[in-house]
């Protein structure tokens, strides 16, 4: 049913129906029109009234009540959408008149379109606002926390043999372990068009630098003694070594977008993304070093005789590399009934390199409410001379008024790639193939929200190895995959 706060406005229209009927000189279908829908609307009958009404439309009967109570039908059987393009209609045919415009407002409220709303409610006297219960200004309208872990398959590495593929001599790989991330936000409202998010991301990450190598030493094999003492021989021998270094990782994001709408169509989003991480790196070093040992012993002269020789070894140093990281971005998006269109611009700095990204995308709500929401989008990206495309498609179902259920697939090359305006960054270490989402909200009561996520990524991920061929490191990869678990509040103040 309409919320109560628009009950002054049903009573403005029996007020206007009366005087119309007073007034007008209407053809005989035009008064069987408006005497059929007029007594449907008292009799609250929404579905009769709406095929009655389309039916008028369709004998060419149109004006303005017709066009009121077919949008209050439509609100009345959740299709908002409809609703909207009547109350519209109404509009046109009464400029200026503030019932319809009001209703207009209510309408683009039940789709999510906050702003919009905000843009045809600015433009009603401060009577009408009073009397609806309207407020302008500062006004919060949610906000919410989540925690989420991170487990990731292959999270050991790969042994020496692996790592060092067929060559056996030297190998590389840096990977995360599993984790944890939390964040949190608010949404609020500084006036009829303009709404603002804050938010605020924390990642601790245990990262792995593992090495593969081989290392020397000199081993005595025998020592043989004669009439001049004691002589000494020696092999080379070669270990086998794996060695992990173990690092952590941290990152701290701060958000901020801001949402303006320049008329009850189309509004615009820019969003801001200052990202702080730092870490240790472990990296390898081959050198030779000088060994000295004994090579004879005299015992009659006690005279003692030694060599010197190199041998390889590899050396291992630490070094700190922190970055902040921004990705500013420009979005719009424009409603044309059951379709929208959106495109946006990113221009980011993801690990102290430039990034350009392009979006373009449309929703479609093909039962014209929120019962059905369907996105598709294309991404470019330009990152180090190297043009990337991905794609997103996703599923909204909303089978009752407080559950919600949603699938999102997001594919392509994805590194570097920024979504939810700029929300998410992937900068992660493997190359990112893919990215499935499925999540499930729950209007647990009237002003709190329950949600539950699930990702998974699948992943290519890199390691280096030594080939005495060319000599020189060559990369190669293996897939992976990642399986992530999000629980999440909303309050709705």
């Amino acid at each position: 049913m309409i919320k109560g706060k628009t009950k002054y406005l049903i009573g403005c229209l029996f007020i206007l129906v009366f005087r119309m009927q007073g007034l007008a000189q209407p053809s005989s279908n035009l008064t069987k029109a408006d005497s059929i829908t007029w007594d449907l609307y008292v009799k609250q009958d929404w579905r009769a009234l709406r095929n009655a009404a389309n039916e008028a439309l369709k004998q060419g009967i149109d004006f303005y009540y017709l066009r009121m109570r077919l949008g209050i039908a439509s609100l009345e059987l959740n299709k908002a959408i409809s609703a909207e393009q009547h109350f519209r209609q109404a509009l046109r045919q009464a400029e200026g008149d503030e019932t319809a415009r009001q209703y207009l407002s209510l309408a683009l409220h039940y789709q999510g379109k906050t702003t919009e709303a905000g843009s045809q409610e600015k433009k009603l006297s401060d009577a009408t606002r009073q009397k609806v219960g309207i407020k302008h200004g500062f006004r919060l309208l949610s906000a919410h926390a989540d925690a989420g872990n991170i487990f990731r398959e292959n999270p050991k590495g790969l042994d020496f043999d692996q790592l060092t593929h067929e060559e056996g001599i030297f190998g590389q790989e840096h990977f995360y372990d599993d984790n944890q991330f939390y964040d949190a936000g608010l949404y609020f409202l500084s006036g009829p068009v303009l709404q603002w998010y804050l938010g605020f991301q924390h990642i601790s990450i245990q990262a792995t630098d593992r090495f593969a190598y081989q290392e020397q030493q000199l081993q005595q094999d025998s020592v043989v003694t004669n009439l001049f003492g004691q002589n000494y021989y020696y092999s080379l021998q070669t270990n086998r070594q794996l060695k992990d270094f173990r690092h952590q990782l941290k990152q701290q994001a701060v958000y901020l977008q801001a949402q303006w709408a320049g008329s009850d169509r189309w509004w615009w989003l820019a969003a801001l993304q200052l990202c702080r991480v730092g870490r240790d790196f472990t990296l390898p070093d081959y050198t030779t070093v000088t060994v000295t040992d004994t090579l004879f012993f005299d015992p009659a002269s006690l005279s003692l005789g030694l060599f010197d020789t190199e041998i390889g070894t590899t050396i291992f140093s630490d070094v700190s590399w922190s970055t902040t990281d921004y990705s500013f971005g420009l979005f719009s998006r424009y409603h044309a009934g059951l379709l929208s269109f959106s495109g946006g611009i990113t221009l980011a700095s993801v690990n102290d390199t430039s990034v350009t990204q392009l979006n373009a995308g449309y929703q479609l709500r093909p039962f014209g409410n929120l019962t059905l929401t369907h996105q598709g989008e294309l991404i470019y990206l330009n990152h180090d001379q190297q043009q990337q495309l991905a794609y997103r498609l996703s599923l909204a179902w909303k089978p009752g008024q407080k559950i919600l259920l949603e699938a999102d697939l997001l594919a392509g090359k994805l590194n570097n790639l920024s979504e939810q305006y700029g929300y998410i960054v992937y900068n992660n270490p493997e190359v990112v193939n893919s990215r499935f989402e499925a999540g499930f909200s729950w209007l647990a009561a009237p002003h709190l929200q329950l949600q539950l996520r699930y990702r998974l990524h699948q992943y290519q991920r890199r390691y280096d190895y030594l080939s005495l061929e060319q000599d020189e490191l060559k990369t190669a990869y293996y897939p992976t995959t990642s399986h992530t678990v999000i629980g999440g509040i909303i309050w709705i103040f």
